[in-house]
């Protein structure tokens, strides 16, 4: 499985520098136009990165048809597909670390930064979590093509979800701020993660059968 991991970020390598340059430069600017716009850029910065890196993997493996090489070499299946989800969750890692050290970096060079609380982020991640756990389940059931529209999906959801707790005067923040909410939403996330992983595979396992 590592070296699988080593041949995608290998030969991903421009795309990896070019989503990180964008993010940084993405970041700073939605950062200058306030805090009302932290959503965006908690959101915007690990689907940017998480797209350019992962996403234009999973175009070429689905142009190329790179499972049909992949099972006449020497691996387990479920390696292949283990690879995409550690690939995907360190991303998110990345993505989010990422947005820790230029937001510091900003406020040490007196520039408009957003205020990071610990709830917030596990939120975000949470969400982000199941959001790639979905795109790479629907790449191995379906392909592509049809995993991406889940960006479309996501952030349609988000916008009604926004507009349900609008509409019914809910206090978004302040369940936020909860933190059982968010330690119970980091939780089922995990889980969602898994299943997504567990039925990934059984799909891919019937690739070719």
């Amino acid at each position: 499985m590592f070296q699988l991991i080593v041949k995608d970020f290998k030969f991903n390598k421009k795309n990896i520098y070019i989503s990180t340059l964008v993010s940084l430069l993405g970041y700073y600017l939605i950062s200058q136009d306030g805090e009302r716009y932290k959503i965006l850029a908690c959101t915007l910065i690990p689907l940017l990165m998480f797209n350019f890196v992962i996403g234009k993997i999973c175009f070429i493996e689905d142009r190329d048809k790179v499972y049909k090489y992949i099972h006449s070499l020497p691996l387990k299946k479920s390696d292949f597909v283990l690879s995409k989800y550690v690939e995907g969750a360190g991303v998110l890692i990345f993505s989010f670390a990422f947005i820790f050290v230029e937001n510091y970096f900003l406020k040490l060079i007196n520039k408009n930064y957003f205020n990071l609380d610990i709830n917030y982020i596990m939120l975000i991640f949470s969400i982000m979590l199941i959001y790639i756990g979905m795109f790479i389940f629907i790449y191995f059931r379906f392909n592509y093509q049809i995993a991406n529209q889940t960006l479309i999906v996501f952030y349609i959801s988000c916008l009604i979800g926004y507009k349900i707790f609008e509409t019914l005067n809910i206090n978004m923040y302040k369940i936020i701020s909860w933190d059982y909410f968010n330690i119970m939403l980091f939780i089922i996330s995990i889980f969602v993660y898994n299943i997504t992983f567990q039925l990934s595979k059984r799909f891919y396992y019937k690739k070719d059968e």
